[in-house]
């Protein structure tokens, strides 16, 4: 077969007048197809994203069904091109932080399995077939390649949380190689710092998730630290032990934070000085207080060489790096400082100084010691009592009830569950969720704090629960959460309402009974024609400071597995991502809402880190806060919700006070919200119908009480 004919779906891409295409898999050199192909593949990668994922798709199509129409010397060749297209595809993707395109990558470089369900048929016999193979190419490349493979693998696993029994079948045989590359001697056809990254990452992973071998692993990189003559090298041996390995060696970590910084300092580049610097200081967080500058020009210096990049991939690169973050801030919100938690966070996002969070923040741990840890700058309580396997069925029960795949990347024993249906809540699992998030999270126990004096919750890590509705449930009231990590200004007193509904079952009848309620109390409402109106008109209608409520009631599509690409739908054939507003709210000295009725507007992915990649967490700031839900919701309810929300806005509330009251209208239950809501019965007959329709015990599942966040 002509290589043209392989590769149908794709040469006619990838320069299709190369005559490298009228040759046949046999005849060709693998390297000049394997540096045709990569060529191709990273100039695509650099233009379109969803085109880049369109066509990696279609070359690994090709080289599944190539497989069965060769001989075995073809079909070794195509398990290598598989093999090293798949992992260049993943880990560009894990260097941009897009970690659910990375799993699948990780995946398809050793399966023959496009459309894998739980179950996959991983080929690890494959990575044996390349060290022994005759071909000159693969012979030689075979290590490097399975280095940088296993590192990629290594990192998403103990990173994510993900794919561990799969990293942990390739650990066992690439423990083996890398030990005996780095006992033996390294061959010179070997890369000395790929080695390295790979057993670094193995050391990591295997520590993560208490494997064995890790003990032989650091002793022997700690002796390559003293035979090695490259300094590069000696810097990274350290600043992994400084990590993870050193107390199976004749250093603590913080000898070896000591080493990197005294000798090597000059070869940190981008987040490696900010990265060790966090673990030196968590030893000491009063030194933090006094040499604070010199881990001020530690951030800088991560911010500097990633300010060119894109917006959106910022996001994620900020979510992926906050994790070597994690362990000071937690550190110093044990302490009770939160001013320097706050000031370490908004340095990290690089706040403007005038408009930074500081001291008067609520901060929760979700995961501190298997249990909670709450503190401001007055108070703290440790509810650090739970068991690992407590822990477990947390998460668990969080995946039940949301139908979703959050993975946790500190729990050995932690195995993902399957949903039925992605993304969708599970009713039945309401109360079992309730009562594991209320076991958990005690916030019963904050009765005695002074919440008025606070502005803000942060959530570390911020999992995909209602920490508010669930304190308003404990205690009585909440305060907002913290998506911008900056000081609100003064919320504006509603005048003026944009209301833009389309596409759902309520969402006429949304439309027209909230703007008679608001034209009733001498608000002005501005609604659009849809059937005129057009992408760049809601876009206009966002950017202006016109409005202090703008208002949509319509259909959310939230991506949980790339976030970045989640969706409204404003329009019968038109709809907005984040990147269309991103950066858009108008500069003001008075904050707005943005009222996103909407299915999963509040979501958002963290990476293990703060709030961050979604609708909600990423438009607000001192000028906007943002009210939507966190899952899934149903229509009659989001109508009712909303006509809740407007109800205590005319009736004198702020925007943050109408959320309390609307969630404690629905702890009410359905006879107080008919009662509440029977007034304006003469706006429109079809009320009463949807508030009939209400579920008789809707203040007893958080399905239905506990959907939305308030963000600012």
């Amino acid at each position: 077969m002509k290589l043209k004919e392989i590769f149908a779906n794709t040469h006619g891409l990838f320069m299709p007048l190369n005559p490298i295409w009228n040759l046949t898999l046999n005849d060709v050199e693998l390297s000049d197809l394997e540096l045709t192909i990569s060529l191709n593949m990273e100039r695509y990668s650099k233009a379109d994203s969803q085109e880049f994922k369109k066509i990696s798709i279609e070359l690994l199509k090709d080289i599944l069904n190539a497989k069965n129409a060769v001989d075995v010397y073809g079909r070794i060749k195509l398990n290598f091109l598989q093999f090293t297209q798949s992992y260049q595809i993943a880990r560009f993707y894990s260097t941009k932080g897009l970690f659910s395109d990375c799993h699948d990558w990780l995946i398809y470089a050793l399966t023959d399995e496009i459309n894998y369900g739980a179950e996959m048929d991983f080929q690890i016999g494959r990575l044996n077939d390349f060290l022994k193979s005759t071909n000159p190419y693969i012979s030689s490349e075979a290590i490097n390649t399975m280095l940088e493979f296993s590192s990629t693998l290594f990192y998403y696993a103990w990173h994510r949380g993900g794919l561990v029994d799969f990293a942990t079948i390739v650990l066992e045989f690439m423990l083996k190689l890398i030990c005996h590359l780095l006992t033996n001697g390294i061959p010179n056809f070997v890369l000395e710092d790929l080695l390295i990254t790979a057993a670094s990452n193995a050391l990591a992973f295997a520590t993560n998730f208490k494997k064995e071998g890790l003990k032989g692993l650091a002793e022997i990189l700690a002796n390559h630290f003293e035979k090695t003559e490259s300094a590069e090298i000696k810097k990274q041996i350290s600043l992994q032990l400084a990590h993870a390995g050193a107390e199976f060696t004749d250093k603590v970590s913080l000898d070896w934070c000591s080493i990197v910084l005294t000798n090597y300092s000059d070869l940190l580049v981008g987040g490696q000085l900010m990265q060790l610097l966090s673990l030196y200081y968590f030893h000491d967080i009063g030194k933090l207080d006094h040499e604070w500058k010199r881990f001020e020009e530690a951030l800088g210096q991560y911010n500097n060489s990633i300010h060119e990049m894109d917006q959106l991939l910022l996001k994620y690169e900020k979510a992926r790096l906050f994790g070597v973050l994690n362990g000071l801030v937690m550190k110093c919100v044990e302490k009770r400082r939160i001013d320097l938690a706050s000031k370490i966070i908004t340095e990290f996002y690089c706040i403007d100084i005038g408009k930074r969070i500081s001291s008067d923040q609520l901060f929760v741990i979700a995961t501190y010691n298997h249990g909670v840890l709450i503190s401001s700058s007055h108070q703290t309580f440790d509810f650090g009592k739970e068991t690992p396997e407590d822990i477990l069925e947390l998460f668990y029960q969080t995946n039940r009830f949301l139908s979703t795949k959050i993975a946790v990347n500190n729990y050995s024993d932690f195995v993902l569950e399957e949903p039925k249906t992605h993304g969708v809540p599970v009713k039945d699992q309401g109360k079992d969720f309730e009562k594991r998030l209320t076991g958990h999270y005690k916030f019963s126990a904050l009765t005695e704090m002074k919440l008025d004096a606070l502005k803000s919750i942060v959530v570390i890590p911020g999992f995909q629960h209602p920490v508010q509705p669930l304190m308003i449930k404990a205690i009585g009231n909440t305060i907002p959460l913290a998506g911008s990590f900056e000081i609100a200004n003064k919320r504006r007193i509603v005048s003026k309402v944009l209301l833009w509904c389309f596409g759902t079952r309520t969402s006429d009848l949304e439309l027209s009974l909230t703007k008679k309620m608001f034209e009733n109390a001498g608000i002005v409402v501005d609604i659009i024609n849809i059937l005129k109106a057009n992408k760049q008109d809601f876009i206009d209608k966002y950017k202006s400071p016109e409005y202090d409520l703008i208002w949509v009631g319509t259909h959310g599509n939230y991506d949980h597995y790339t976030p970045h690409i989640s969706k409204i739908e404003i329009l019968p054939e038109d709809h907005i991502e984040l990147k269309d507003i991103l950066g858009l709210i108008p500069n003001t000295d008075s904050q707005r809402l943005l009222f996103l009725n909407i299915c999963d507007g509040a979501t958002a992915s963290t990476l293990n880190g703060v709030y961050d990649i979604g609708f909600g967490a990423s438009l607000c700031n001192s000028n906007q806060a943002v009210l939507s839900h966190i899952w899934m919701v149903e229509i009659d309810y989001s109508f009712i919700y909303g006509v809740l929300y407007a109800h205590y806005l005319i009736a004198g509330d702020d925007f943050f006070q109408a959320y309390e009251n609307v969630i404690k209208a629905f702890l009410s239950g359905k006879s107080f919200i008919i009662k509440l809501l029977g007034i304006y019965h003469h706006l429109d007959e079809d009320l009463m119908k949807h508030l009939n329709k209400l579920d008789d015990e809707i203040n007893e599942n958080i399905y239905y009480w506990g959907s939305s966040i308030y963000y600012q």
